[in-house]
Parts: structure tokens; sequence; C-alpha cells
């Protein structure tokens, strides 16, 4: 007797497979598997197997030959699946071969693209002409892709991206091409980068020139008001002034910066550190990540009066020494996590809204000797724990510390983290944020992740 399909509802069927799909490992092998099962299977299963397909240098030739095959192949007049895709990461696509390859992928794919993550290098000046197509795309990320190639005419200038840009008005979150120092573009104008009127997020980085950051401070290449999120990194073309003005130029609309890779930035001897009174410049903004060099134990002491809490510390029960040092002893850090809730609500301490804060340690060795003399001076764990304890960040809730050389910090750093960690803590209950005591705190040791 022969076997009969069962007949399922098409919503039950959906269902089946957005539960598959979670599996970020197993879901495309188990969609894949299921395009086998039956014709009702296979319909939905399809759809959802190409709308976000994981791709890697193992499977990218079967992936680019049922795709998007070249003309000379048979299946070229046959296969539509390529209308399904709408992300398509290429980022651990590693070899120069793809050019061609990736140029068809995108002029097959543009009708319902979304996202499009860049190889590291197959994306030449061929695939501009159909990424331009994607006009609904709303997520581009070049920042896998050098942006020069093996000759002069396989450059990606800025000249081309702002004919990119111009061609995506969806456009929300964009990164820009790693330049390198041997050729960084210099073709600059006031008139040259024309950005989406909704982009959100903007990644920059590499050695753009300096003329180029200039031209974000003026009126005619200032970031639109809907830019939100920031990142910059690997840059050496940024001095700590034009820094501080593009800041300044962005003021409050700003929500999440990341400053990381900056050589320029460091500070040489008696300098002041450019992102000392960041959070004055930038008002509004609630998730953070630096580089501890960039920073000194200035970033988070400034009162209201000009004053500091000493007086109030004594009365809770505190030993300190003079108000103008900082003082180390492990004494004081757990007296301030066990008098938190006093010594919070004085009316006194500027408050900010920052509440994800992410702190980068270098090995010095790795700065290019462009550091202070000494680093007395630096941020150090000790002054995050004044801050919270002290009311300066009342609605911070995760902290996360990756660090190379564990001296940077203090042989006590294990100590003062735990007292930022119960100060996490007791903050969020009193914030009414739910969250797990041990995400709280991050601390990651990885060279490969920092430089």
């Amino acid at each position: 007797m022969a076997r009969r399909e069962v007949h399922q509802p098409p919503e039950i069927v959906l269902l089946y497979f957005e539960y598959i799909q979670q599996d970020v490992d197993l879901g495309q092998k188990t969609l894949a598997s299921c395009c086998r099962v039956s014709r009702t299977f296979c319909h939905y299963a399809t759809k959802l197997l190409y709308k976000r397909p994981q791709l890697t240098h193992k499977n990218f030739d079967k992936f680019i030959s049922t795709v998007a095959p070249s003309v000379t192949t048979r299946r070229a007049a046959k296969n539509d699946v390529a209308k399904y895709v709408e992300d398509l990461d290429l980022h651990e696509i590693f070899t120069p071969n793809y050019k061609a390859a990736v140029s068809r992928l995108l002029r097959r794919s543009h009708g319902k693209l979304k996202s499009f993550t860049s190889p590291v290098q197959s994306l030449a000046i061929n695939s501009l002409a159909p990424l331009t197509k994607c006009t609904g795309l709303c997520i581009l990320r070049l920042e896998h892709t050098q942006g020069t190639f093996t000759t002069r005419k396989e450059e990606l200038s800025l000249q081309n991206i702002r004919h990119v840009l111009k061609a995506m008005p969806l456009l929300k979150e964009f990164s820009f091409p790693k330049y390198p120092q041997r050729n960084f573009p210099d073709d600059i104008d006031d008139e040259l980068v024309i950005w989406p009127p909704h982009l959100e997020e903007l990644s920059i980085s590499g050695n753009m020139a300096s003329a180029f950051w200039g031209m974000l401070c003026t009126d005619a290449g200032r970031l639109p008001k809907s830019v939100t999120k920031l990142h910059l990194s690997k840059i050496s073309q940024l001095n700590p002034e034009t820094f501080r003005e593009l800041m300044t130029s962005l003021g409050g609309q700003l929500r999440e910066l990341s400053v990381t890779h900056i050589t320029s930035l460091i500070p040489y001897d008696n300098e002041d550190c450019p992102c000392d009174g960041l959070l004055d410049l930038l008002p509004n903004l609630t998730n953070l990540t630096l580089l501890d060099r960039l920073i000194s134990f200035d970033f988070l002491t400034i009162y209201d009066d000009g004053d500091t809490l000493d007086s109030d510390a004594n009365e809770e029960g505190e030993n300190s020494d003079d108000g103008n040092s900082r003082s180390s002893d492990l004494s004081r850090c757990s007296n301030l996590a066990r008098n938190y809730v006093a010594v919070a609500d004085n009316p006194r301490v500027k408050q900010y809204p920052l509440e994800e804060f992410s702190l980068w340690s270098v090995d010095p060795a790795k700065a290019f000797q462009r550091l202070r003399p000494s680093y007395e001076d630096g941020f150090e764990t000790i002054d995050l724990v004044y801050a919270i304890a002290e009311g300066r960040l009342p609605r911070l809730r995760r902290v996360e510390v990756l660090w190379e050389n564990h001296s940077i910090w203090g042989g006590a750093r294990r100590e003062k983290l735990q007292s930022i960690k119960n100060m996490l803590v007791e903050q969020n209950k009193r914030n009414g944020v739910l969250a797990d005591p041990e995400s709280v705190l991050t601390m990651v040791r990885d060279s490969n992740t920092l430089w």
C-alpha cells in the first residue's frame, strides 16, 4: 500500500521551520534535510534555507553554482532561488578568485537583499554596479574589504563609496572599508559623501585622510541627525583636536560610541587625554567602549560644585586621604561597596546616563611607546568603583573589562572588580533591571580581541 502524504496547514509548517532556524549551528543542515521530506516541506524550507545562508570557504562554491551560476551552465535559466536571499554574509570568504562570482551573486539577489557583508578580497569595482541596484539594502558592511587592490584601476575610492551610498535611501547601518597605510584616499571635497537620510549606525576604520575627518566637522559633510551609533577603530590619521571637534558636532545625538585601536589619540608626555570630559560632550551616551590609554582619573571625577565627596565619605565611616588624591586601599573600596546605597543619593554629583561600559587595557609594549612616563594618572579600577559608589553612573548595569597585561590594573584588581560587581547587582535591583548577576561584569583576557 502506497504511503499518502499527510497534509498539514502552512501555518503549522512555518512554526516548525521558525523553531529550527533558531539553532545557529544545525539550523541550515536541518532545513536542507527538510527539503527532502515532501513537496510542502520543500516549498517552505527552501525559502528559509536561502534567506540567511551560512557561508564559508568550504560551501561557497556549491552555493554559487546553485544561486548564481555562470551563463555557460545549464542551470542559469532554470534556477530562481536567488530571489529568496535577504542576508548575505561573505566575511569568511578570503580568496580573491571570486570577484566575478560575487558580482553575479549581487546581480541575481538584489531584489530582496536587506543586508550585505563584503568578503575580504573578492569585492572589486565590477561589483559596485550591481551593488547600487540593491536599493532596499538596510545594512552594508564593507569593513572586511581592503580599500585598495592590486592595481590602481581596482581601487575602491571614496568617490565609489559616494555613488553606492547615494543609491541606498533606506540604509541604516554602514561600515567603511579598511584603507591601508600605503595608499589612503585623499580625494576629499565638501560634497563627496552624501549620507543616507536614515543612517543610524556608522563604522569607520583604516587610514582615512585627515581631510576626511575635517569634512565630517563641516556643515556639508556632517553626519545626519539620525546617526546614534559610531564606531572608530584602527585609525592613524585622526588627531585629538579633530576628534573632540567631531564629538562636539555630534552633541546629544550619539547613544553608542566605540573608540579603539587609535594610536594617534594616545597622548604624549604631559598631554591631556582626548577622551576626558567625553560624557559631557555626549550627554545622552548610554553605551561606551574605550581604550584605557585615552582616559585618565579625571574621566569620571567632575562634580557640579567642583568639590569632592570626602566629607560625605568620612560621615559614612570611610578612611580616605586628601580629597584630591586617589587611594588604592582595598578597605576603602569595600566600605564604598557597603555604603553604596547611602552615598549614591548625594545631590551634588553630576550624573551620566551610561548603561554599558567596556574598557580595553592594552599592553604598553603595543602602544608604540606613546605613553605617559608613569601610569599613576591613568584610569584604574578604583576610579570606576568611586564613580558607581558616588552615584555618577546611576543607570550603569554592565561593565566589560578586556586586558592583555594583568599588571596594568594593579595586583589587587580582582578584589576591586568584585566590588564593582556587587555594586552593579545592587544598582540593578534598585532600578528594577532583571539581569543575571554573573553577566553584570565580564572579564576577558585575549590579545587577539584587542589588537
